[in-house]
């Protein structure tokens, strides 16, 4: 399944995520490497990177290779950083509704939604 056809490409922002309402209004990027093959980038006060793999037999999404620049912040952003952090690292699925809304569902049952932004 390309980029495409799975629309997941592009810039979302967080619109709900009720286990952490401080998350809201963060913003991903996705970008596409190869087939089933992308690179996420979020943004609190570090630069947070990892790359997906969409495995279309099971419809499952990893994530791996997740890295971040160390810069430090105040108490509250540490904590919305870290919550955007494993969100990430928990990844399992991602769908697209309507081209322009993204669920991220994660291993520990949390689910993220998101917009998408205009470029």
């Amino acid at each position: 399944m390309s980029s495409e056809s799975t629309g997941v490409v592009g810039k979302w922002k967080i619109i709900d995520y009720s286990p952490h309402p401080e998350c809201v209004d963060c913003e991903f990027k996705i970008e596409s490497d190869e087939e089933n093959k992308y690179r996420l980038q979020a943004s609190v006060i570090n630069s947070i990177n990892c790359c997906l793999e969409h495995n279309p037999e099971n419809d499952e999404w990893k994530s791996s290779g997740i890295a971040s620049t160390m810069m430090g912040g105040s108490q509250e952003d540490m904590e919305k950083e870290q919550f955007v952090s494993d969100l990430i690292t928990n990844i399992q699925c991602l769908k697209v509704e309507d081209e322009q809304h993204l669920i991220i569902q994660t291993k520990n049952c949390e689910q993220a939604r998101f917009e998408r932004v205009a470029v």
